[in-house]
């Protein structure tokens, strides 16, 4: 997946993250992922997270412990009829994504991002 900061305990917790049975929802450390809707809640406070990080989010979280391509990823996402710079875009993704959940570790921890 991706790294979380040093000090977080997120660390492990994400990896190991736990699908219900219907995939609608994955618990991550204090986070809750809807597969739904892409939206993501920190002890039920709603985080700011763009609709294709949100996705890109969901399809890692469902298929946690398993290697994800970036090629699977960005056809996914943004499909085979959008013509957009996959790279680029996905990079993108997957930077909001670690921003997302880094001011949420800063934050349990007691210092200010």
């Amino acid at each position: 997946m991706w790294p979380l900061p040093q000090n977080s305990h997120l660390r492990w917790s994400v990896l190991l993250a736990t699908p219900t049975r219907s995939q609608e929802k994955v618990f991550f450390g204090e986070y809750e992922l809807d597969c739904r809707t892409g939206e993501l809640r920190r002890n039920g406070t709603a985080l700011k997270l763009q609709p294709q990080p949100a996705r890109v989010l969901v399809i890692s979280a469902t298929r946690a412990g398993e290697v994800v391509r970036r090629q699977e990823l960005a056809q996914q996402v943004w499909g085979s009829e959008t013509y957009v710079d996959f790279e680029h875009g996905l990079n993108f993704a997957i930077r909001q994504i670690r921003s997302v959940l880094a001011k949420g570790c800063c934050k349990t921890q007691g210092s200010t991002p």
